[in-house]
């Protein structure tokens, strides 16, 4: 899956269907784990761009008193933000939001990391 950054205002709602970037990376989480069950996404790779449209619209979200989407720590080192697994058989997991300029603009790569050894996917 890909992001489209043009389908979306400068708040993170989708111009089309009203929907959050958030719910667009949660999908892509879930689509992650349907594809590769039982595993869950430990981290997901995107560029600064992309980083920034997340970053603004969970922080507009909570600013909206949208709590559904959990807490995001976010930081401005190659480990960018940490939140909580939305699923609730993976909750004592984290899932870690790391930044690769290399990556084009809208692009969500996930992964998993079992016992060290990462398996990149590109949703």
């Amino acid at each position: 899956m890909k992001l489209n950054k043009y389908e979306y205002d400068e708040n993170g709602y989708n111009i089309l269907n009203d929907n959050l970037i958030i719910d667009f990376i949660n999908n892509c989480e879930e689509d992650f784990h349907k594809r590769f069950p039982p595993l869950f996404a430990h981290n997901i790779i995107v560029n600064s761009t992309t980083m920034n449209m997340i970053e603004t619209c969970h922080l507009i979200a909570q600013n909206e008193g949208i709590v559904r989407y959990g807490e995001m720590l976010f930081y401005k080192v190659s480990i960018y933000a940490i939140k909580e697994s939305q699923f609730e058989e993976n909750l004592h997991d984290i899932i870690i939001y790391s930044i690769d300029n290399e990556i084009s603009d809208g692009v969500i790569i996930l992964n998993h990391l079992p016992e060290g050894n990462a398996k990149n996917i590109e949703l």
